[in-house]
């Protein structure tokens, strides 16, 4: 049995506006808000129906991006929907996705960044292992997507994409989660290395072509390494990019503005009402 056949439910990269409108008030009546504030972020099983709304701004913001289709954003995933987590934020006041990070956790079906090294960079499971002293891959996150749907990608601030970066941070802490693995091309690395998202090549590998994006770099990231990143990225970004250097690292290191936001348990410290669990744990 493939990991897509264990699912429950159809898949969907492409929603009606009334699916989307379904899904995404079932999600708030199931798990109402517990602020008042426009913006809220959710922790969604890949198992579960309603992450169809990750999935359809993936595929939005990718179309856009680089031509990706239904059935390119299926082929690629299928395998990976069990073990995929989906933080989305919705637009509580129009009742609407704004954003998704996709992370997967390993599994049968392993991890996509590192499924893909041999070929492209020439890199196996174990040399990574070795390379990065990373004991099992189950400590190990992919952080595969991100996406933020062009309505909301100035709003506050790129409060949406900082929600984001710090709901799978402190849910992969909460979880003992001590290392990433992703793919930037250009774009994404002239967008996040200047606040501490970095990372480094994995094995000391170059820049490849990648899945229609060019100069592409599989990238390792120490979660607590990276958070030290940020936090020292203020005093030596440029200066014209000081002050959104400034707010991210206050959103994604402190929560400032975001953590009463977050729809799911992330700290042991944290009172959590686990009267109302659907959506929220895995």
């Amino acid at each position: 049995m493939t990991a897509t056949e264990s699912l429950t439910y159809q898949q969907k990269y492409t929603l009606t506006s009334e699916e989307l409108d379904k899904l995404t008030r079932e999600l708030i009546h199931s798990y109402p808000p517990k602020t008042t504030d426009r913006f809220i972020c959710y922790l969604l099983r890949g198992t579960d129906e309603v992450s169809n709304l990750g999935r359809h701004v993936e595929k939005e913001v990718f179309a856009e991006m680089v031509g990706s289709t239904d059935g390119t954003m299926s082929e690629f995933y299928e395998v990976y929907e069990h073990a995929s987590m989906f933080f989305v934020v919705l637009d509580a006041v129009f009742c609407r996705p704004a954003g998704v990070l996709r992370a997967v956790k390993n599994s049968s079906a392993g991890l996509p960044t590192l499924n893909d090294a041999p070929e492209h960079i020439g890199i196996t499971v174990d040399m990574f292992k070795e390379y990065h002293k990373v004991e099992k891959l189950d400590s190990v996150w992919d952080f595969a997507t991100i996406a933020v749907r062009n309505d909301y990608r100035r709003v506050e601030g790129n409060l949406i994409s900082n929600m984001l970066f710090r709901a799978m941070d402190v849910r992969a802490a909460y979880e003992g989660i001590e290392h990433y693995v992703s793919i930037f091309d250009t774009h994404i690395r002239t967008v996040f290395s200047p606040l501490g998202w970095a990372g480094e090549p994995i094995a000391g590998s170059s820049p490849v072509d990648y899945e229609g994006s060019y100069d592409s770099l599989f990238l390792y990231f120490h979660r607590p390494t990276t958070t030290s990143r940020v936090a020292e990225s203020v005093d030596k970004v440029d200066r014209q990019l000081r002050s959104t250097a400034e707010v991210f690292k206050r959103r994604f290191i402190d929560g400032e503005g975001v953590d009463h936001r977050l729809m799911f348990q992330f700290s042991k410290n944290v009172p959590y009402d686990s009267t109302r669990k659907r959506f929220a744990k895995l």
